[in-house]
């Protein structure tokens, strides 16, 4: 895997005396590419400029709100003849800037719209600054909704709501460097998907914990993966990944695959992404706001066959256990996901299965005797603790009580299934005491989940 820098300013005088030597040693440390941003016509120009002649290097083309008050009618049409340039892979940065005010208020909000008509004919990303006008620039943006645009939160600040109304629109969020000093943002990396999260240098501006006061370089990019990996929980790989396909998504930029994956791996596990098809619309689920989880397109253009699976699944070596845990519902093609199963136990891995509990329900049947064998672990999906709540926060699309029968779902398993554990998500208002009953009362392990936090779920 390689490393991306998203976002920093190699043209910059700080780097003019030794940028080989900067290049050099970040290409050292593992990052292969860098998006150079230019902040008004001329730096531009330098980023345009620098990616022709430099290997791994694209240019992003803006106008930062600090220079507002100069912006002329010329500047805009020099701007959109560099959209057009080669390796010109992001329109900004542009956005509003009411902490410093250094051009007024209203000039920012007119030139903001300006620049936006102008990108209205490109297909760029747009990476926008932001700082102290969250709602400002959302109803700015809004104008261009109906383009349906791909926009980077660069340098991300704000609360837990604003990050929300991002997420739930549909946008990127981009840390920088000062994500490791910063306790606000290290709250709000935690709520931030792996599918939309970027990480940036901003070099040379806002050095890293261990560098403060020192030129920030794009290799530091690596201190805020090593913070991400310990907040999230994830392995390093996960992290770094994942940054590479979000890259490849809205950027263009890397070589990283984007072809759906039927076997993947997160959190040093192996998986099987069996089918797209379930029975519930949950709404926090990932495959309703897109493709990709964790670094993978998981959206199936067609359902793997018995052959396909095993296959790809012998291509990875050094797994005791196969999971089966997709964008659907594995029981939904229960006859594919036992045959597969009895073979992968046959040839000596263990086996789980992470699902909604309505198998039996989706067959028409108790399906559960015909795992017995087969199956080592269960993980049931329960995530409230009542049945008004599931039925508000999961959807089903299955008649009937569909809570309590999970719960039949949860009892039958217990008699055929050697480990069977039910899993909650972190909502604020979970009652952690009511999870632990149920549990009890189910004779079954449980695990609290921590979720992303789109819609107001919470």
């Amino acid at each position: 895997m390689y490393l991306i820098d998203t976002h920093c300013h190699l043209w910059h005088p700080e780097f003019h005396s030794d940028l080989k030597n900067v290049l050099k040693s970040s290409r050292n440390s593992g990052v292969d590419y860098f998006i150079n941003i230019g902040v008004d016509v001329k730096t531009s120009k330098e980023a345009v400029k620098m990616a022709k002649k430099n290997k791994g290097i694209f240019a992003g083309v803006g106008y930062h709100p600090h220079y507002a008050k100069d912006f002329r009618e010329s500047d805009g049409s020099q701007l959109k003849k560099l959209l057009s340039a080669r390796r010109v892979v992001a329109f900004g940065e542009v956005g509003l800037d009411f902490y410093r005010q250094i051009s007024n208020k209203k000039t920012q909000i007119m030139v903001l719209d300006e620049l936006l008509s102008i990108w209205c004919n490109t297909k760029l990303p747009i990476v926008v600054h932001n700082r102290d006008a969250h709602n400002e620039i959302l109803s700015v943006l809004n104008n261009i909704r109906k383009f349906n645009p791909k926009i980077v939160m660069h340098c991300f600040s704000g609360d837990k709501n604003f990050l929300r109304e991002c997420l739930n629109r549909g946008y990127y969020i981009s840390y920088a460097t000062n994500l490791t000093f910063n306790k606000e943002l290290k709250e709000l990396i935690k709520y931030t998907p792996l599918e939309k999260l970027l990480l940036e240098t901003d070099s040379p501006y806002l050095s890293p914990q261990t560098k403060r006061g020192i030129r920030n370089e794009p290799l530091n990019i690596k201190e805020s993966i090593a913070v991400a990996v310990a907040i999230k929980g994830v392995g390093e790989e996960d992290i770094v990944r994942s940054l590479a396909l979000n890259a490849k998504v809205v950027f263009n930029v890397g070589h990283v695959s984007i072809n759906p994956r039927i076997v993947y791996k997160y959190k040093g596990g192996l998986y099987i992404n069996l089918t797209n098809e379930c029975s519930n619309e949950c709404v926090f689920c990932t495959i309703g706001k897109g493709d990709y989880f964790a670094g993978y397109n998981l959206r199936l253009n067609a359902s793997a066959s018995i052959r396909e699976v095993l296959k790809a699944v012998s291509k990875e070596k050094g797994y005791q256990e196969v999971s089966f845990c997709g964008f659907g519902e594995p029981f939904c093609r229960f006859k594919e996901m036992t045959k597969i199963a009895r073979i992968l136990k046959m040839r000596g891995y263990e086996i789980r299965v992470v699902t909604n509990g309505c198998g039996n329900l989706i067959q028409g049947k108790n399906v559960l005797p015909l795992l017995k064998g087969i199956v080592d672990k269960i993980s049931v999906s329960l995530n409230v603790v009542e049945k008004d709540k599931y039925n508000v926060i999961c959807k089903p699309k299955l008649e009937g009580d569909v809570f309590s029968e999970i719960l039949n779902f949860i009892r039958e398993a217990k008699k055929y299934i050697p480990q069977v554990e039910i899993t909650f998500l972190n909502f604020s208002d979970l009652d952690l005491q009511k999870c632990k009953e149920i549990a009890q009362s189910l004779e079954v392990d449980y695990k609290i989940r921590e979720y992303n936090i789109t819609k107001n779920t919470d």
